[in-house]
């Protein structure tokens, strides 16, 4: 079981989202204000502090960043990076290999 509160005692989620060939993405589902609906609005995330914009390399790690920022963003901990884009991508990666692992049941 992995540690953290019950559905039932959370505002919203965030969910990576991928575009086969195209961008990844991440939404955020508000489930206060979120009915069964299958329209689907894009809209600029209000409680989400805005960062600075990173430059995630041409290796293929989209992907990689939008789990780690999502990461970041549910820890309160601020988006940035101070390493090259090839480098945070490594980086980025480990810490989500290390994630895993320690997550593991």
């Amino acid at each position: 079981m992995v540690d953290g509160p019950h559905w039932k005692e959370i505002d919203w989620v965030l969910i990576p989202i991928n575009i086969p060939q195209l961008h990844w993405y991440l939404a955020d589902l508000d489930l206060l204000t979120w009915k069964k609906s299958t329209e689907v609005k894009f809209v600029k995330a209000k409680h989400v502090p805005q960062q600075e914009q990173v430059e995630e390399g041409e290796r293929g790690d989209c992907g990689v960043f939008v789990c780690m920022f999502m990461e970041m963003l549910a820890s309160g901990v601020p988006v940035e990076t101070r390493q090259s884009p090839r480098d945070t991508g490594f980086t980025y990666r480990n810490r989500m290999a290390e994630i895993i692992w320690n997550s593991r049941i």
